[in-house]
C-alpha cells in the first residue's frame, strides 16, 4: 500500500511513530472492513474517528513533558522581568517602577497571564491522555483551555488599559470597558474544560453525579486560578508542578500487572484499576454503612452551618452594626470554622491507613480552617499582611495533600517528588483561601449526597 490509498492517509492523522508500528496492520484492517461492506474508501464515521483518536495520540508524555518545560522556562522568564525591568528602569531613566512600567509590565502579564496557564493546560491534560483520558474529552477540554487562556489574556490586557485612560483622564475605549465580558468568558470557558476532565474521570464511579462535581469544581477551580495566576511567583509555583506530574505521571509502568500508559479503559473515560473494587460490596458492609452515615453526616453539619455564614458575609452589614468589610470577614470566619467538619471527612473515608495517616492530613485541614477563621477575625483590614497570612494558612493544606499522596500512591523513591510537586500548587491557591467559605456548602452538599446515594446502591445490592 502507498501513500496514496485513501485508507493509509487516513492514517496521517496519528504520529510517525505509531503510523510506523500500526500503520500496516490499521490500513489492513480498515480496508478488509471496507471490501467487506462494498466500499472502496474509509466511512465518514471512520474518518470521523481518525481525526480524533489521531490528534489525541500526540497528547504523549513528549508533549506533556514539553509543555511542562516551556511553563517552567515562560514563568522563570516573567519573574525576572518583573524584579530587574523596574529596577533597570530606575536607574537608567529615572522612573519609578510603578509610574514607567506599562510596557514591560504588558509583557509580563503576557507571560504569565496567557503563556504559563496554557503550556501548564496542555501538559496537564496531555499528562491524563497518558493516564486513560479519552479521546475526546482530551481534545476538547484543551480547544476550550486555549480559548479560555485568549480570553484571559483580552480581560488582563483590557484591565490595564483601562487604568492608563482613567490616569490620563480620556474617555474609556470599547476595549478597555469590554474587560469584565472577557474575564467572564474566560472563567466560563476555563469552568467547562474543567468540568469536562473531572466529570469525565468521575464517570466509571459517580455516573450521574460525576459531571454534576465536575461543573461544581470547575466554578471553583476557575475564578480561583484568573486570581492567582496573574503573579509571576504563582505561575512559577504551578509550572514546577505540572512537570513533576508530567514526569512521574507519564512514566511507563514497572510492572505488567498495572495498565499500560495511553491505553483507554473499559470503563466511560476513565477507570482506575480500583475502580470496581471500590464499588463492589465487600465483607465489611456493616463498617462501610458506618462510614457512610458519618461522611454524610459531617457534610450535612458543614452545609447547614456554612449557609448562615455565607449570607452574613453578604448581607449581614444590614442587620448589625458592622460595616460591609466587617461583616464579609466575620462571615469568611464563621464560613471556615463551618468547613472543620467537612475536613473530617478525609480521615472518615481513609480506612486501611495507620491512624496517624488517616487522621493526620484531615487535622491539617481542620487547623488550615482554624488559621483561616483567626486570621478573618483578627484583621485589620491590611492588605499587604492578609497575603502572607493567608499563605500561612495554605501551608497546612499543601502539608495534607503530600501526606495523603506520600501514603496512598505507590510511587517508591519518587513519591516524595511528586508529593513536592502536586504541594507547590497548592500554594499557588493561597489567596483563594478566601473563597472557601462560600464554596464550603456546596462541596458538602454534593458529598452529603453522594454519600447517600452510595450507602443506597450498597442497600441494594446486598438487599
Amino acid at each position: 500500500m502507498t501513500d496514496d490509498d485513501p485508507f493509509r492517509r487516513l492514517l496521517r492523522w496519528y504520529p510517525a511513530s505509531w503510523r510506523r508500528a500500526h500503520g500496516d496492520i490499521v490500513a489492513g484492517m480498515l480496508r478488509d472492513v471496507a471490501e467487506a461492506t462494498g466500499g472502496a474508501a474509509p466511512s465518514p464515521a471512520e474518518r470521523r474517528s481518525a481525526r480524533i483518536e489521531g490528534l489525541a495520540h500526540h497528547l504523549d508524555r513528549r508533549l506533556a513533558l514539553v509543555a511542562a518545560v516551556a511553563a517552567v522556562v515562560l514563568a522563570a522568564a516573567g519573574f525576572i522581568l518583573y524584579l530587574v525591568v523596574p529596577a533597570i528602569l530606575q536607574s537608567t531613566a529615572g522612573v519609578l517602577p510603578w509610574e514607567g512600567g506599562p510596557t514591560a509590565m504588558s509583557v509580563v502579564a503576557a507571560v504569565t497571564i496567557f503563556s504559563v496557564p496554557l503550556f501548564v493546560a496542555m501538559s496537564l491534560i496531555a499528562t491524563l491522555r497518558v493516564r486513560g483520558l479519552r479521546a475526546g474529552p482530551a481534545l476538547a477540554s484543551l480547544v476550550i483551555a486555549t480559548l479560555a487562556t485568549v480570553l484571559l489574556a483580552g480581560a488582563g490586557a483590557s484591565w490595564s488599559i483601562g487604568f492608563d485612560e482613567a490616569d490620563a483622564g480620556v474617555a474609556r475605549s470599547p476595549f478597555a470597558a469590554a474587560w469584565l465580558f472577557l474575564a467572564a468568558g474566560a472563567a466560563l470557558l476555563g469552568a467547562t474544560a474543567t468540568a469536562i476532565l473531572i466529570g469525565t474521570m468521575l464517570a466509571g464511579r459517580l455516573r450521574g453525579w460525576a459531571y454534576v462535581i465536575g461543573g461544581a469544581a470547575g466554578l471553583v477551580l476557575a475564578p480561583t486560578l484568573m486570581i492567582t495566576l496573574p503573579s509571576p511567583a504563582t505561575a512559577g509555583l504551578a509550572a514546577i508542578g505540572a512537570l513533576v506530574l508530567a514526569d512521574l505521571g507519564t512514566r511507563p509502568p514497572r510492572r505488567d500487572t498495572r495498565s499500560p500508559a495511553g491505553s483507554v479503559p473499559s470503563a466511560p473515560g476513565w477507570a482506575p484499576a480500583s475502580a470496581a473494587a471500590a464499588d463492589s460490596p465487600g465483607p465489611h458492609g456493616r463498617a462501610a454503612e458506618a462510614r457512610s452515615r458519618w461522611i454524610a453526616g459531617l457534610a450535612t453539619t458543614s452545609f447547614v452551618l456554612g449557609i448562615p455564614a455565607v449570607a452574613f458575609a453578604f448581607a449581614g452589614s444590614q442587620w448589625s452594626a458592622l460595616d460591609a468589610t466587617e461583616a464579609m470577614r466575620a462571615g469568611i470566619a464563621s464560613g471556615a470554622l463551618a468547613a472543620i467538619p467537612f475536613a473530617l471527612c478525609v480521615g472518615v473515608a481513609r480506612t486501611g491507613h495507620r491512624t496517624r495517616d488517616r487522621w493526620g492530613p484531615a487535622a491539617l485541614l481542620a487547623a488550615a480552617a482554624a488559621a483561616l477563621a483567626i486570621v478573618n477575625a483578627a484583621s485589620d483590614g491590611d492588605g499587604n499582611a492578609i497575603v502572607w497570612q493567608l499563605l500561612l494558612c495554605a501551608l497546612p493544606i499543601a502539608g495534607a495533600v503530600a501526606w495523603l499522596l506520600l501514603t496512598s500512591w505507590g510511587a517508591g523513591d519518587s513519591g516524595g517528588i511528586l508529593a513536592i510537586g502536586a504541594a507547590l500548587p497548592v500554594l499557588v491557591l493561597a489567596l483563594g483561601l478566601q473563597l472557601l467559605p462560600f464554596l464550603t456548602p456546596v462541596a458538602a452538599l454534593v458529598v452529603a449526597v453522594s454519600a447517600s446515594v452510595r450507602r443506597r446502591r450498597r442497600a441494594v445490592a446486598v438487599g
